[in-house]
């Protein structure tokens, strides 16, 4: 597992080609080091806590890019999550206004809502338009007929 660590005042991370491709689906060490930042950079604490970033690096192996475009979604989906918790904490802070409540609490949840979206694009970059249709129970009585496929009926107007 790719992690950063402290080198003087600043955080590094060195990849190998196996390590780029755990964490980005690509072998480049350049695009997967460069990736990495992006995602230390949205953390809490733009990158200076090494917890929270080697937590977003982390969510990135997890999400298991495939491919660079892979990747690139999965750093913008842990930043859209960090934001998104952050807002849920914000609205907790005891000082809250009303107002300020209400505006993190809708805040937080159009970045859920951005979440979401961004999860079921990377199930429909992944699918590649494959659908999959799974059938659990089908009961067909003596001398009834199944059929399975698509059923046109044609022309006609006699339905």
């Amino acid at each position: 597992m790719p992690k950063v660590k402290q080198r003087g005042d600043k955080l590094a991370l060195e990849l190998s080609p196996e390590q780029a491709r755990r964490l980005t689906g690509s072998a480049d060490t350049d695009f997967g080091e460069r990736l990495a930042s992006s995602v230390a950079a949205a953390t809490p604490g733009q990158g200076s806590d090494i917890a929270a970033v080697n937590a977003g690096l982390a969510a990135l192996v997890g999400i298991q890019p495939r491919d660079e475009l892979e990747a690139m979604l999965a750093a913008q989906m842990t930043a859209v999550h960090n934001m998104a918790m952050e807002m849920a904490k914000r609205s907790l802070l005891s000082e809250q206004t009303v107002e300020g409540i209400s505006e993190n609490v809708s805040r937080a949840s159009r970045l859920m809502r951005t979440f979401c979206a961004q999860v079921e694009a990377l199930q429909r970059y992944r699918n590649a338009g494959q659908s999959t249709v799974t059938v659990q129970h089908v009961t067909v009585g003596e001398g009834g007929q199944a059929i399975i496929g698509h059923v046109d009926r044609g022309g006609g107007g006699n339905g």
